[in-house]
C-alpha cells in the first residue's frame, strides 16, 4: 500500500475524516469529546497531528506531543478498522521519528494496542494501581 503522510494541524478542526478515525482510539468517543481533543491538538504549539492518506482518504492518524528536545509522547494513534495490520501505524511512527529526530518516544496504552507497540520494538511495562489495565511503552531510538 502506498500512502502519503500529511501534517493536519491547520485543518484538524474541520476534517470529519480525522474525527472518524480518532473515535477508534478512545473509550466512549462522544462527538463533544472528540471535538475538544482536536481543538486542543490544533491550538497547542507542542502537539503535532499527522494523517496517512491514500488517494485523499484518511486511513490513520498519529498525534505526538513534544515533551522536550528529542523526547516525545504519542498521545493518539488510530487506523481505520478496514486498514489495520497493513503497517500504517508503523509507517506513521517511522515518519514522526524521522521528521522530529526523535530520540525517545513513549505512549500509554491498553490491552487492545499494546501489541502494536511491542511489534514495533517499544519496551512495555504494565502500570499497576490503575483502574484499568494500562501499559507504558518506551522506545529509545
Amino acid at each position: 500500500m502506498c500512502f502519503e503522510v500529511k501534517d493536519v494541524k491547520k485543518s484538524i478542526n474541520a476534517d470529519e475524516s480525522i474525527l472518524e478515525i480518532l473515535k477508534y482510539s478512545h473509550f466512549n468517543p462522544t462527538r463533544k469529546k472528540l471535538e475538544g481533543l482536536v481543538k486542543k491538538y490544533h491550538e497547542n504549539k507542542d502537539i503535532f497531528p499527522f494523517a496517512s492518506l491514500d488517494k485523499g482518504k484518511t486511513l490513520g492518524v498519529i498525534v505526538i506531543k513534544k515533551i522536550n528536545h528529542g523526547f516525545y509522547e504519542i498521545i493518539d494513534i488510530s487506523v481505520a478498522p478496514g486498514f489495520r495490520t497493513q503497517g500504517i501505524a508503523s509507517k506513521l511512527i517511522d515518519y514522526v521519528i524521522e521528521k522530529f529526530n526523535i530520540k525517545n518516544l513513549f505512549a500509554e496504552t491498553d490491552n487492545d494496542s499494546v501489541g502494536l507497540y511491542k511489534k514495533y520494538g517499544f519496551k512495555t511495562e504494565f502500570i499497576k494501581d490503575k483502574e484499568y489495565t494500562r501499559y507504558k511503552c518506551v522506545l529509545l531510538v
